[in-house]
């Protein structure tokens, strides 16, 4: 499953960090994508984000293993 924006991408400093658990660049609680990261490997999936950088856009890809 792969979700993509065409916005301005991630930067690789903000990449390293994005999925450690309350790391926000802005007014959230900074859990989101560590949650979304935990439940992915739970249910033996992984939650990666695939861009970073000086590319335009984002994607994240959950990959899921086969049962």
């Amino acid at each position: 499953l792969d979700v993509t924006d065409n916005g301005r991408g991630i930067p690789v400093d903000v990449a390293r960090k994005m999925f450690d658990p309350f790391f926000s660049t802005g007014g959230s609680a900074g859990l989101g994508l560590f949650l979304a990261r935990q439940l992915c490997e739970r249910n033996k999936a992984n939650l990666l984000l695939e861009t970073a950088g000086d590319r335009t856009g984002a994607r994240f890809r959950i990959k899921m293993s086969p049962l």
